[in-house]
């Protein structure tokens, strides 16, 4: 079982090969290619897999942009009618996401203050 953040189910699937640095983007391939077997998941609140490279991770295996990623995942949950800890089949949660959040347009309201956002719409057009 692999540890996730909610809202990183919306980054893997708007992911297009761009990222902090090329670790980063090899770490989010890598991950991605796990992902394509159907693992479970736990969506978790704190950092998972993908920010192994994250310029944002400190030492202490925390965000320095905790706050704000905490909303971004609460968005996610929220939305989704989800709950932090809770398991699922990635397969199951990356369609969720999709119906939900991608489907029906509601980056903006979900990912708000995120830097990555106007890629991230762009890719969703």
């Amino acid at each position: 079982m692999y540890k996730l953040r909610p809202h990183h189910g919306i980054c893997i699937q708007l992911f297009k090969g761009k990222g902090y640095s090329e670790e980063f983007v090899a770490n989010m391939k890598e991950f991605i290619e796990i992902l394509e077997s159907n693992p479970q998941i736990q969506l978790f609140p704190e950092c998972d897999e993908l920010c192994k490279n994250c310029p944002h991770k400190l030492l202490t295996n925390e965000c320095n942009t905790k706050n704000h990623v905490l909303k971004l995942d609460n968005n996610v949950l929220s939305h989704l009618n989800l709950e932090i800890y809770q398991v699922m089949f990635w397969e199951d949660f990356k369609n969720k996401v999709k119906k939900e959040i991608l489907d029906t347009n509601q980056l903006e309201n979900i990912c708000k203050g995120c830097s990555w956002l106007s890629f991230c719409l762009e890719n969703n057009a």
